[in-house]
């Protein structure tokens, strides 16, 4: 059965997201919900909801971001994925990540290194951290992020595998990063412009990091059916671009 604070997956005509807590929820779109009568459900089994039938899951990581509340511009699924990579991210690692936005970078960065990692995540804004504090709740990785507001990582102290930034300018924290990096651990910055990359690439090699390199990743759906296979007409092309190093 499912327990009290999980966050669990409707799955219908359309997909929900609901926390449950044993009460009667508001949820949009869908109406009043008893998410009492959840708990009590197994993974899989039915529902009955308004004239709706719904099948209850636990949510993927791809389903969170989905349903994930929404204020700055977010680190999509496909960038996300590239920078955990690129930083060879796994189980105990502590990262540092400036630019706490709307939290769906937080997120994917904790779930990467849980158990046992940390997310130091930091922001200036504290409308958009409450954002990303609420959506790193719903996907049950509280206890692995600790937000701060203020200058990034200026105040850190000790030594960290990854420094991931999505901050306007980055170079002016590449002092904090060179200073809290462990030897040969991984920077990762996205940026939006052209400008911005070749900047940022340039102190960074400045700056002794090594192994310096910029990429774009693009990514299209295929589409198959009955009549045969295509690539989708829309793609998901241009929206950032990232640049990794390793510390000196």
């Amino acid at each position: 059965m499912f327990q009290k604070g999980e966050t669990v997956l409707l799955t219908g005509s359309k997909n929900f997201l609901i926390t449950l807590d044993g009460e009667m929820k508001k949820v949009k779109g869908l109406g009043i919900v008893d998410s009492e009568r959840i708990l009590h459900l197994e993974e899989g089994e039915e529902i009955t909801i308004g004239s709706e039938r719904f099948r209850v899951y636990t949510p993927s990581l791809e389903d969170l971001l989905e349903n994930m509340k929404r204020g700055p511009q977010i680190i999509g699924l496909k960038d996300a994925s590239l920078i955990i990579s690129l930083c060879s991210l796994r189980a105990d690692n502590i990262v540092i990540e400036g630019g706490s936005g709307s939290g769906f970078l937080t997120t994917m960065l904790a779930n990467a290194v849980f158990p046992g990692g940390k997310v130091i995540s930091y922001d200036r804004n504290e409308t958009h951290q409450r954002i990303a504090e609420g959506n790193v709740r719903s996907a049950g990785l509280t206890d692995v992020v600790e937000f701060r507001i203020g200058n990034l990582g200026e105040d850190y102290e000790g030594e960290t595998d990854a420094f991931v930034m999505d901050i306007p300018e980055p170079w002016t924290a590449l002092p904090h990063a060179k200073r809290v990096l462990k030897s040969g651990g991984h920077l990762c910055v996205y940026v939006p412009t052209v400008n911005q990359l070749e900047k940022i690439v340039r102190e960074m090699r400045e700056a002794g990091f090594w192994h310096v390199k910029a990429l774009e990743l693009l990514s299209r759906e295929m589409v198959v059916h009955s009549g045969g296979v295509r690539p989708d007409f829309q793609m998901l092309g241009h929206t950032g671009y990232i640049i990794h190093g390793r510390g000196p």
